[in-house]
């Protein structure tokens, strides 16, 4: 794992490039600084992974490689998804499906390896919290458990590309969880929501704007009939449609019960204006 230390590294002193909004170079300076105080990873060699698979006897890697390319008109493409293989398991009662994909940034390779390192640990934890179940399950007698991991583009835009991660668990109810990676595929920057403000005033906007403007019919409540309040966490799922739309994404019971599933909201971009670092993203 040196090497990915070594990317790792190289990630963090990324030059922020000259053109880049003066407003959004301060955030993603000061991203970059909060990045290196708090960031622990956890390490999971590749060779680990396949091992585990092998001791279990249930792997099942594709050999086809398949990709879907952001292309920029005039230009060779700027990030790849490539899928990798797909881990499955299928008996009578039980069945998981786990992609593995990489990304491939052209003009950033550095940002390619720390994302790739981080999706391959979400592989590995999938894949492990299904064995726990499974043998949960079965000292328990027995039971159904279907697991299923996919990816994909959301957004595919010349500075802006997305992707979802969406995992799908059976296990009596069924329950999904998503996540997204958004860079700006020029700058080989992975945005966040604090890096697209000027301050966590924004926080407060969204919140108010979908307490006020979601069905209530569809809201979690209290027994006592009041709503269940929207907290807007730092890390919260996002992405960016390519008309520059910002889409906030609850998982399961954060703001509904579990059977209204995963929950998009489009915020205005009329709300956001004036505590944007720039327009560059999120504009009318």
């Amino acid at each position: 794992m040196k090497q990915m230390d070594e990317w790792r590294d190289q990630y963090e002193e990324l030059p922020i490039p000259d053109a880049l909004d003066e407003a959004v170079r301060s955030s993603i300076a000061r991203a970059q600084r909060q990045k290196r105080q708090q960031m622990i990873i956890r390490r999971t060699c590749a060779t680990l992974f396949v091992t585990l698979f092998l001791w279990i006897g249930l792997l099942n890697v594709s050999s086809t490689f398949t990709t879907a390319m952001a292309k920029v008109p005039g230009f060779e493409p700027i990030v790849r998804l490539l899928s990798v293989q797909t881990i499955s398991d299928q008996s009578e009662t039980y069945e998981a499906h786990i992609e593995q994909v990489a990304v491939e940034t052209e003009t950033h390779p550095e940002l390619s390896s720390l994302l790739n390192e981080a999706y391959l640990e979400e592989s590995v934890q999938a894949y492990e919290q299904y064995v726990a179940e499974k043998e949960e399950l079965e000292e328990a007698g027995g039971g159904h458990l279907a697991v299923h991991q996919s990816y994909r583009v959301v957004t595919d835009a010349p500075h802006l590309w997305s992707m979802e991660r969406r995992t799908t668990e059976v296990r009596g109810s069924s329950y999904e969880t998503v996540q997204y990676t958004t860079i700006d595929p020029e700058y080989g920057v992975v945005l966040t929501l604090p890096l697209l403000f000027k301050d966590d005033s924004y926080i407060e906007r969204i919140e108010s704007y979908v307490d006020e403007t979601f069905d209530p019919a569809l809201r979690l409540a209290y027994p006592d009939g009041t709503f269940h309040r929207v907290v807007l966490r730092p890390d919260q799922p996002f992405y960016i449609t390519a008309d520059g739309t910002l889409t906030i994404v609850f998982q399961p019971y954060e703001m509904t019960p579990g059977s209204e599933g995963v929950v998009e909201v489009a915020i205005p971009t009329s709300l956001l204006e004036d505590v944007l670092v720039s327009d560059r993203y999120i504009h009318s």
